[in-house]
């Protein structure tokens, strides 16, 4: 698919060359296309900051989240909209991880109750929900605020109501560690209890099935799968789906870091990129080794061939990455951190759509 495209966009450089005309002077710009076959890990993984949540959770359609199914939600926001160019506190806070973003609107909020002499306690999250309830005011200085509270309720009550911390812990661990008895116990331990919802359920069994794919597991894990009793033929199909998609035979990247120089570095890696690690986000796109390797010139050619032009000798400035298959607010993430950290390269994510967990097997379930 990425070598159809790139051949058709080469072919329409050449046939208008005055319109793609760039000095010699100048560093060309960069067109990356990427299949997302090269990592399904990304599209399948809960992730913790603010946007990535949202769209998992509730779904970002055209910029609005539909809040209409959400109990207790007022009528003035039960369709809002999210959009960082309208939006200044999305904007600043679209990628904070989820209790770092409730730190921020309590902020907002104790600051508010002291300019107001109020003396209500704002400590969690329905305390916020409370203190915009007695104070309408509020609401009408911080609309935005107000928003993102009813948005963050409905996540907490999501998060709450389907054990995903729980979840997201051994979605990590399948992810990024290499334990086959560890993993294979825990998933059929999550499949055997009725406590986890069958999305999240079904999610996981993708991911073992994708990380120990050489195990042969895949008669066990649709066996569990049949006894819970409620899922359907397509659903069940998945799993074989995953394989016939994304397996290692379909891949030519190192997805799980297990090839040589790559498996030593791509912990230092993901803490160049986030920071502190802790448990709910382990996982680093592939994306960012791809662009990481980008920027250092270290790209080999025989895995990114040129359809049009020449390997680069210096670091690119302007770049522009399409994933065939869709892009993810993860991977959007990703691009925003790298660009702050390197002030000096332009880094433009696009996709053929962007994905959720639900919109990406609807995808997989589609593929003939």
């Amino acid at each position: 698919m990425c070598t159809v495209v790139a051949q058709q966009v080469a072919e329409r450089i050449k046939s208008s060359p005055e319109l793609y005309d760039f000095t010699k002077t100048e560093i060309p710009p960069l067109l990356l296309l990427l299949d997302r076959r090269e990592d399904p890990l990304s599209p399948l993984l809960l992730q913790w900051t603010y946007q990535a949540m949202v769209h998992e959770l509730i779904g970002i359609t055209r910029n609005k989240v539909d809040l209409s199914h959400a109990p207790g939600v007022h009528a003035d926001t039960k369709e809002v909209v999210l959009s960082p160019d309208q939006d200044q506190f999305y904007a600043d806070n679209m990628y904070l991880n989820f209790g770092d973003l409730g730190t921020v609107v309590q902020d907002l909020v104790n600051d508010f109750a002291s300019k107001t002499k109020s003396t209500q306690k704002v400590q969690t999250l329905e305390d916020i929900k409370k203190f915009c309830e007695t104070f309408p005011e509020f609401r009408k200085v911080s609309s935005n605020v107000t928003k993102h509270v009813t948005i963050m309720g409905e996540i907490s009550r999501q998060v709450a109501l389907r054990k995903l911390l729980d979840v997201s812990e051994r979605e990590q661990e399948l992810a990024c560690n290499n334990d086959h008895a560890t993993a294979y116990r825990r998933v059929v331990e999550m499949l055997q209890n009725p406590i986890f919802a069958k999305e999240d359920v079904l999610r996981q069994a993708l991911l073992y099935i994708l990380r120990y794919e050489k195990q042969n597991k895949l008669p066990e894990i649709l066996q569990l799968l049949t006894l819970r009793e409620n899922y359907s033929g397509a659903e069940l199909g998945l799993p074989a789906q995953m394989l016939c998609y994304a397996g290692s035979d379909q891949r030519k990247l190192d997805l799980f870091g297990t090839r040589g120089l790559l498996q030593r570095t791509k912990k230092a890696m993901s803490r160049q990129l986030k920071g502190v690690e802790n448990i709910y986000t382990q996982h680093t796109p592939l994306l960012f080794e791809i662009l990481d390797g980008l920027l250092t010139c270290r790209l080999k050619e025989t895995e990114f061939p040129f359809i049009l032009g020449a390997p680069f000798k210096e670091r690119p400035v302007d770049v522009f990455v399409i994933i065939m298959g869709g892009a993810t607010y993860e991977e959007a993430a990703c691009v925003a951190e790298l660009n702050r950290q390197n002030p000096v390269t332009r880094i433009v994510l696009g996709g053929t759509c962007v994905l959720n967990s639900r919109q990406f097997l609807q995808n997989l379930a589609s593929i003939k």
